[in-house]
């Protein structure tokens, strides 16, 4: 199956990375992604590497800087996210204006990373990992760009046989959630791994 996933997540590079950290990530390896745990790499969504067939350049470095920014902003963003059977809908915003026009950028970039299929990121993290294993089960729409953020809709296709629909929307419950907490705990959040869905088990 293709890969990629995320939506709307606020994502980052954190300024303890290493020359070498950032070398071993533009070798696009899950494994390399995997031994940068803990080096603070990771971020509201990603890790820098692209990812199985991508590649980085001052596109990702930008995307990596709004991410950072982002988390070391996160007492000035509000966020209001709505489960339903399908996905979520989120309302995420600022009454920062610089604030609110990352927070516009991110979740573009973030929509076309989506819907580029050339490449993930947080690949280390194993919610991540298993995201970007259904990217192509699962769309994001932004509903409405408003002055101080953006509303999105995320949700499984239509058409996902039920074993594999349980698995998307659980991801994108628990993606929801854990972006949510990056805006919450910041860079500590960043650190941690967190786990792939239960209903994801076997598939």
């Amino acid at each position: 199956m293709k890969s990629v996933f995320l939506a709307v997540s606020l994502q980052a590079l954190v300024a303890s990375a290493s020359h070498s950290d950032i070398l071993s990530l533009a070798s696009n390896s899950t494994e390399a992604l995997r031994n940068l745990r803990g080096k603070g790499m990771m971020g509201m969504g990603g890790g820098m590497g692209m990812g199985r067939g991508g590649s980085g350049g001052s596109g990702r470095m930008e995307m990596m800087q709004i991410i950072h920014n982002l988390l070391a902003n996160g007492d000035k963003i509000e966020r209001e996210v709505t489960e339903n059977d399908r996905g979520i809908s989120s309302y995420t915003h600022s009454p920062n204006t610089q604030v609110s026009g990352w927070i516009n950028k991110h979740v573009k970039q973030m929509k076309a990373l989506m819907e580029d299929d050339g490449g993930g990121i947080r690949l280390w993290d194993d919610l991540f990992e298993k995201a970007w294993q259904y990217h192509d089960l699962n769309h994001l729409t932004i509903t409405e760009e408003v002055a101080d953020g953006v509303k999105v809709i995320h949700e499984v296709n239509d058409g996902v046989d039920e074993e594999e629909k349980d698995c998307v929307v659980a991801i994108i419950h628990e993606h929801a959630a854990v972006v949510s907490k990056f805006i919450t705990n910041g860079m500590s959040e960043a650190h941690s791994n967190h786990l792939a869905p239960a209903e994801c088990n076997g598939l």
